[in-house]
């Protein structure tokens, strides 16, 4: 737990502490904070879309559907960044003559969310208690800035982690962030929520 808060402040000290952990320790990391982006995201759809999904389900349905919701939402949260995303830029690593294993990879995919985690739960209440305060306009407005910040708070932990773990330059880590940053771009282009 120390690793994960201590990552948005002392980045490169964390990554050297992973680079020496067991692959074991390495992916239960990671499973679990790609999962909590998961359940967040989840619940910040639900939250988002409730009054569609209580149209669907009566009463107490409602809940569990968004109970269920969130479980599928980290699930797949889970299978995108720890596997797919994993072995597209543990190949591109490799490509670039990266000496890191999958689960380094993985692990710095993993730490890179943790920004994401914590200011999307911070996110998750302001949209909550700004609805009534701020127009929908000044609210996007200020939900894709934090977006963007949030996203290139990432990159840089992710550039750090493929430095470190991968045992990189850092253009060479730059290069294989690239696959995030045209992640971000199609976000940003097919988002209608700016958030998560």
């Amino acid at each position: 737990m120390k690793n994960i808060v201590e990552i948005l402040y002392k980045p490169v000290q964390v990554f050297v502490r992973l680079d020496e952990m067991f692959v074991d320790d390495l992916n239960s990391n990671s499973n679990f904070i790609v999962g909590i982006l998961g359940l967040v995201t989840g619940g910040y759809t639900c939250f988002a879309e409730y009054s569609h999904i209580k149209e669907f389900f009566s009463g107490g349905g409602a809940i569990g559907a968004c109970i269920g919701i969130a479980l599928v939402t980290s699930a797949l949260f889970v299978l995108l960044y720890n596997f797919v995303l994993t072995y597209l830029l543990y190949g591109i690593g490799r490509l670039l003559g990266a000496s890191g294993l999958i689960a380094d990879t993985r692990c710095a995919i993993a730490y890179s969310l943790v920004p994401r985690v914590f200011i999307s739960c911070l996110l998750l209440v302001l949209v909550v208690i700004s609805e009534s305060l701020f127009s929908n306009a000044f609210l996007k407005w200020v939900l894709l800035s934090l977006e963007i910040l949030i996203w290139l708070w990432g990159l840089i932990l992710l550039v750090i982690g493929f430095n470190t773990l991968n045992k990189y330059g850092i253009m060479k880590a730059v290069i294989n962030s690239l696959p995030m940053v045209g992640i971000l771009v199609v976000r940003l282009i097919l988002s209608e929520h700016w958030i998560l």
